[in-house]
């Protein structure tokens, strides 16, 4: 990573607020051409998962068509990565060559599956920005590394001109996204971000007697799930599995019927569930794409939009972790018969690959 000169200042995403476009376009372009031709190819094969491009020995692409530039943390969660890592895929899948920057590599290594490196100045052709902390400067020093600047957002409370503006969550047709000069905003569930495996398990009825999975997400609040899932099983006669972060594990006894997990594959685990509890982030949406009954945690206060959009939907949302009426809300859950929500669907991702193509 280069180091900022003494006079510049350097932002959240480590560039310097005073950067302005350079030079390089040919070379941009020529990497335009190949996200036209890539993503619009009708004759490509099925995305697999965990294909990357082509990187370096020094774990560094040699050039690189899209730059995900995430925020992840242990306070924030894996919620952004996961999504930009949905995405990633797919592009990789495609013939691009992907690379990606987090605040957190090491804890973003797995979900992407691929090399994670610190923030740095690096051009793209398309750049690929999430997470609530990045200022108007940094964002626009992004925009001038690239030629097609997605922003993946979540509360339209950031106005910012971008040629693509994504919000995949239920409460999204709903925000008023017209200060943000945006060229289209893609918003609602029928653009989340999920992993194709997400599209096979849509399109499958789940098992009536499945197990429960709790997760409150990867941040250091998810610790919180083990309490709830031993609530959970005091009452009723099946397996809990509990998803955490890596690291945080569980500081108190658990029922015999608690498994505690991390570093999981969603969608197999998924698989073999019947009902979710817990936040309406990501893991929300893949329940909701899976067919899993839900009953959502309307935690924390960025999350407070969604469930108003859910709850006019039909779905239940609790207002805080140690709701009373918690386990009986699952036990009504689980004796009804089980309702697939029509979107998400798992395709989500190729419909925002799409947009992408057709603006490159």
């Amino acid at each position: 990573m280069s180091m900022l000169r003494s006079g510049s200042r350097e932002g959240h995403t480590g560039l310097p607020e005073s950067a302005v476009r350079t030079t390089g376009n040919a070379a941009r372009d020529d990497a335009g051409d190949r996200i036209r031709e890539s993503c619009r190819s009708d004759s490509l094969p099925k995305p697999q998962e965990g294909r990357s491009g082509t990187v370096s020995p020094a774990g560094r692409p040699e050039r690189i068509d899209a730059l995900f530039v995430v925020d992840a943390g242990p306070e924030t969660g894996l919620g952004h990565a996961s999504r930009c890592a949905a995405l990633a895929h797919e592009l990789a899948a495609r013939g691009l060559t992907v690379a990606v920057q987090c605040a957190d590599p090491e804890l973003a290594r797995p979900v992407f599956g691929q090399p994670v490196h610190p923030y740095e100045d690096r051009s793209a052709p398309l750049i690929v920005m999430d997470g609530y902390r990045f200022s108007d400067a940094e964002k626009e020093a992004r925009r001038y590394r690239c030629d097609t600047l997605v922003l993946i957002d979540d509360l339209a409370d950031a106005p910012f001109a971008a040629d693509i503006v994504v919000n995949q969550n239920l409460h999204a047709k709903g925000l008023d996204y017209s200060a943000y000069r945006a060229a289209q905003v893609l918003a609602g569930p029928e653009y989340a971000l999920l992993r194709p495996a997400f599209a096979d398990l849509h399109a499958t009825p789940r098992p009536h007697d499945g197990a429960i999975l709790v997760t409150l997400g990867a941040s250091t609040l998810g610790r919180k799930a083990i309490g709830i899932a031993n609530r959970i099983a005091e009452r009723i006669d099946r397996q809990v599995h509990v998803v955490v972060g890596e690291g945080l594990a569980a500081t108190e006894p658990l029922h015999p019927r608690v498994e505690v997990l991390s570093g999981v594959d969603m969608p197999d685990l998924m698989k073999t569930c019947r009902h979710y509890i817990g936040a309406m982030g990501v893991s929300y949406l893949e329940a909701l794409a899976a067919g899993l009954s839900t009953t959502a945690i309307a935690i924390p206060a960025s999350q407070q939009p969604a469930v108003e959009a859910a709850r006019r939907q039909g779905l239940t949302v609790l207002d805080r972790i140690d709701d009373p009426g918690l386990v009986s809300t699952v036990e009504d859950a689980l004796s009804q018969p089980l309702m697939p929500s029509a979107m998400p669907d798992g395709l989500g991702v190729r419909r925002v690959t799409a947009a992408i193509a057709a603006r490159s």
